[in-house]
């Protein structure tokens, strides 16, 4: 079973409405709790939410994602996960930008 710790960004199945289907989308680890992640996921669409933050690839400590335009942190859509449903680790956000997250938050 794979590590994971906070400031890693994974990809996960979220469903943001009960009767969603699930789609797999970048997320960011918060923190690990006994096997569970919790974790803040990630899209390219800008919501019209205040709590929603920008990062890009100058935000990633190692790896990133297919990054062409800013993606967006759902702050809002905090969600605690089974660590087993974690498909794979895509990289680490910089102290900097986890901060501007964990402020928000």
């Amino acid at each position: 079973m794979s590590s994971y710790k906070k400031r890693d960004v994974v990809l996960a199945p979220f469903s943001f409405y009960p009767g969603d289907t699930a789609k797999v989308r970048p997320a960011i680890v918060l923190s690990e709790e006994s096997g569970d992640l919790l974790l803040v996921p990630c899209s390219r669409r800008l919501p019209d939410s205040p709590s929603a933050i920008t990062i890009d690839l100058d935000d990633f400590e190692e790896g990133g994602l297919e990054l062409f335009e800013e993606s967006v942190v759902l702050v809002a859509h905090l969600t605690k996960m089974p660590r087993r449903k974690i498909i794979s680790k895509k990289g680490r956000l910089s102290k900097e930008a986890f901060g501007k997250i964990v402020q928000r938050g």
